[in-house]
């Protein structure tokens, strides 16, 4: 799994996405006929409960994924559950080959032709992902578009909005989502861009420490990538690059 944030404010939107990608350990049960013989019934149970709490355990297969690519100058997608389709690949290839070749006026037909491209490479992988960004057809909606894609289920939602949205490893952030997304409250009304940069990399490094502190599972890593979308266009507040490492 990941972390991915996406938060439309009045000025624009702030995409962030963690870069590691894990796996849960593939372990099965114990089975032995144990009927009539109580010792090894009791064996077995330990055994399993022992498997069941390994089984929980997640192992990082790399900390540098891409999860965060923009498409033209006005929509950004992020990916989160970065899986791999039937052949091996990465859905991340996909995903940065359709960025890199197409443009779109409207977020939400962007939305509509990525989720049929990667439901054609991909089939029902288990990977969701975020896109925004604002409607060059209509200059004057001031109001970003923010879709969440469900590749699994074929199904996209999502519109014209300011709130807080994510996807990740765990929940820990969510009672302070509700809350900013309080329309009663109109919350998110009152942050600037700078606010809503500050709260992205809050979201994912709170969900991170707690993750390993309390679920003792490093299941979000600590660098992670970040974009801002205005009415002026794309631009990257972190962007991870290739380098050598001593």
């Amino acid at each position: 799994m990941s972390y991915i944030v996406t938060m439309g404010v009045a000025e624009g939107v702030i995409m962030a996405a963690d870069r590691q990608i894990t796996q849960r350990a593939d372990i099965g049960r114990l089975n032995m006929n144990t009927a009539g013989n109580p010792a090894e019934q009791i064996v077995t149970k330990m055994i399993n409960e022992k498997l069941a709490i390994l089984k929980s355990f997640v192992t990082p297969l790399t900390r540098t994924a891409r999860k965060l690519f923009t498409m033209g100058d006005n929509i950004g997608v992020s990916m989160g559950k970065s899986m791999y389709n039937e052949s091996g690949i990465p859905m991340a290839v996909f995903v940065d080959y359709f960025c890199r070749t197409h443009t779109f006026d409207k977020p939400q037909e962007a939305a509509g032709e990525l989720l049929k491209y990667l439901s054609n490479v991909g089939g029902n992988v288990d990977t969701l992902l975020h896109l925004a960004g604002y409607n060059r057809s209509q200059p004057e909606q001031l109001t970003p578009e923010m879709y969440h894609l469900d590749l699994e289920a074929n199904v996209f939602s999502g519109g014209s909005d300011l709130a807080f949205n994510y996807g990740g490893f765990n929940e820990y952030f969510k009672p302070f989502s509700d809350r900013i997304n309080d329309r009663e409250a109109k919350t998110i009304f009152k942050y600037s861009l700078q606010d809503a940069v500050d709260i992205a990399k809050f979201a994912i490094d709170m969900s991170r420490f707690l993750s390993r502190y309390l679920d003792f599972e490093d299941a979000i890593s600590s660098d992670i990538e970040m974009i801002a979308i205005t009415h002026n266009g794309i631009q990257w507040l972190r962007k991870a690059g290739l380098e050598i490492r001593q």
